[in-house]
């Protein structure tokens, strides 16, 4: 069996996320329902929604730097300073931000599951035991055209690229495996 997915974040061939395609339009009418009710001045003005103390693994809504969108997100570490590093659980990845820009999240919010599929690629290892900033351009670089297929193949998700693609700076370039 076939699923169709898309890449929503790459940080190296270690560290990447998935998203179902099938469950786009939840996710699309999801987000229109946050900016909806988190860009209302009521909202962003009530200090019942604001997050105050905020504590590791809580949920709660954030904009996201690179496109201004309300997210739902995780509170991932308190650095200190008033700052909190949260993970946009719909995509995978994580940002620094002030508690100031993150608001509890209603509980109509947390009923789609979360989107992110954490995956990495088997069998591909950074040549001196880091990847390095190249190997994480060139994987960004490969995941500019995010649509893949995934099989099920005794419960190993594996990945088919739709167009063929490989990381030449890593041993066991080409595989596939997830």
């Amino acid at each position: 069996m076939e699923t169709e997915v898309v890449i929503s974040s790459v940080t190296s061939p270690h560290n990447f996320n998935l998203q179902l395609v099938s469950f786009s339009e939840h996710l699309s009418s999801l987000l229109d329902d946050l900016k909806k009710t988190y860009s209302h001045p009521e909202m962003m003005n009530n200090v019942e929604w604001k997050i105050y103390s905020p504590k590791i693994g809580m949920p709660c809504v954030a904009k996201y730097s690179g496109d201004g969108r309300w997210r739902r997100a995780r509170v991932e570490d308190l650095p200190g300073h008033q700052m909190v590093d949260v993970k946009f659980i719909d995509y995978g990845n994580i940002e620094r931000l002030w508690y100031s820009q993150i608001y509890k999240i209603m509980d109509d919010f947390l009923v789609l599951p979360i989107q992110a599929i954490k995956c990495k690629l088997v069998g591909i290892n950074p040549i001196e035991g880091q990847w390095t900033e190249k190997d994480m351009q060139r994987m960004a670089e490969l995941c500019e055209n995010p649509e893949l297929k995934v099989r099920d193949q005794t419960r190993q998700l594996r990945c088919d690229w739709l167009a063929p693609h490989s990381v030449s700076s890593a041993p066991g370039a080409g595989s596939n495996i997830l």
